[in-house]
C-alpha cells in the first residue's frame, strides 16, 4: 500500500510541477509568440482556453474517482486533477489584464481572502459530505467535487474576451469637479 501510494503521489505531482513549469510557459510563449499582448486589455482566446480546459480536467479527474475500478484508473483520474493545475494562475493572471494597473494589488489581495477563506470551508464541508456518505456510498463526496467543477464549467462559457474595467470617466469627473472648485474660488 505504502509503495502504491507513493507512486500515486509522485506521478501526480510530477504531472503538476511538469505542467506548471514547462508545458504551461512553453504554451504561453508559442501562442503569443507573434502576437502584440503588449496593451491587451482583457482574457485572450488562449486564458480562456486554459481556463475551461482546467475546469473540465477536474470535473473528468473527480468523477473518474468516483468510478475509478482500479489503481491504475484511479492514478489516471489524479493526472487529469493534476493538469487542472494550470487553471489557477491562469485565472489570477487574466484577472489583473481586466482592471487598471492601479488596481491590480486590491483584486489580487480579495483573491487571496477567498482562496484562504476557501482552504478553510470547503474542506469542513467536503469533509462532512464524506462523513455522512462513507458508510453507504464513498464516492459521493469525489461526485461532489465533480458536480461543483461541471458547474464552473458551465459558468466558464460565460466568459469573454477583451472586457475591460475602464475607470477614465470618474477620473475625468474628478477632474471635472477640481476645475470648477477652482473656477469658483
Amino acid at each position: 500500500m505504502t509503495i502504491q501510494s507513493s507512486l500515486y503521489l509522485s506521478i501526480v505531482n510530477t504531472t503538476r510541477v511538469t505542467v506548471l513549469t514547462f508545458i504551461l510557459p512553453l504554451l504561453i510563449t508559442w501562442y503569443r509568440r507573434n502576437r502584440a499582448t503588449r496593451h491587451h486589455r482583457g482574457s485572450d482566446t488562449l486564458d480562456i482556453f486554459l481556463i475551461r480546459f482546467a475546469i473540465v480536467a477536474e470535473a473528468i479527474g473527480y468523477f473518474s474517482y468516483a468510478v475509478a475500478p482500479s489503481g491504475a484508473f484511479f492514478t489516471l483520474a489524479g493526472v487529469l486533477i493534476a493538469l487542472g493545475s494550470v487553471g489557477s494562475p491562469t485565472i489570477q493572471s487574466s484577472l489583473t489584464k481586466h482592471i487598471p494597473d492601479d488596481k491590480t494589488g486590491q483584486v489580487l489581495g480579495a483573491l487571496a481572502l477567498v482562496h484562504s477563506l476557501a482552504r478553510v470551508v470547503t474542506p469542513t464541508i467536503f469533509n462532512l459530505v464524506y462523513a455522512k456518505t462513507v458508510g453507504r456510498v464513498p464516492q459521493t463526496v469525489f461526485i461532489c467535487l465533480g458536480a461543483a467543477f461541471a458547474g464552473a464549467a458551465c459558468c466558464s462559457l460565460f466568459v469573454r474576451t477583451g472586457l475591460y474595467w475602464d475607470d477614465r470617466g470618474e477620473i475625468e469627473e474628478e477632474e471635472e469637479q477640481e476645475q470648477v472648485a477652482v473656477a469658483v474660488v
